[in-house]
């Protein structure tokens, strides 16, 4: 038998730095992603103007529950500081991680009422331009959060490890990409918003 070899991911301190590094070129990676995204928003809406092929007359106004949606996107990022600070004291995090994970299906839930409102309103991906980027952008929001969520639930549901290290990576982890979530939802808030004034 060959003995086996140590690497440095046997070092919890290393694999923390591993993974954060790997987080914020993911991150990256996203962030040129939405972004992409946001140009060609704006790019397509000043090309096209206030012609009918962009907005026709009489498209509905946002939402305002789109602003409730984004104030609890918002307390979702303060109860995951929370989480992150409670577990770098060496405080269980548990509580303020379940309160961002209801947090975070609360603003899936009150994203889908906005997209039922204006569906009934007669904004449709199909009605112009500014509809199908509407829903696009949210849609591709909404599945991001998505997989925020599934990481917090994998965070909440293994057991807790005995290494200090170990416990609070996954913390940090699902936190940068929370608040990653969080900063990008403001910015495709305000781009819809500004979509709909009249260039």
């Amino acid at each position: 038998m060959t003995p086996s070899r140590a690497t440095p991911f046997d070092d919890p301190r290393r694999r923390l730095e591993a993974g954060t590094l790997g987080m914020w070129v993911f991150l990256v990676v996203l962030a040129v992603f939405f972004a992409s995204a946001m140009i060609a928003f704006v790019v397509v809406r000043l090309e096209v103007g206030s012609t009918s092929d962009w907005s026709r007359h009489g498209d509905p106004r946002l939402p305002s529950i789109l602003l409730a949606s984004t104030a609890v996107l918002a307390a979702s990022s303060v109860s995951m500081w929370l989480a992150q600070r409670r577990v770098v004291r060496g405080d269980s995090p548990r509580r303020d991680l379940i309160v961002t994970l209801w947090l975070g299906a609360g603003f899936l839930l009150l994203q889908g009422i906005a997209w039922r409102e204006l569906w009934s309103r007669g904004l449709l991906p199909t009605t112009d331009l500014y509809g199908w980027t509407f829903y696009v952008l949210t849609g591709m929001h909404a599945a991001h959060l998505v997989g925020g969520l599934i990481a917090l639930g994998w965070v909440l549901g293994r057991p807790e490890p005995a290494v200090p290290e170990i416990r609070i990576g996954g913390v940090r982890l699902a936190g940068m990409y929370w608040h990653f979530l969080g900063v990008a939802w403001v910015a495709f808030y305000g781009l819809l918003a500004w979509g709909q004034g009249r260039a």
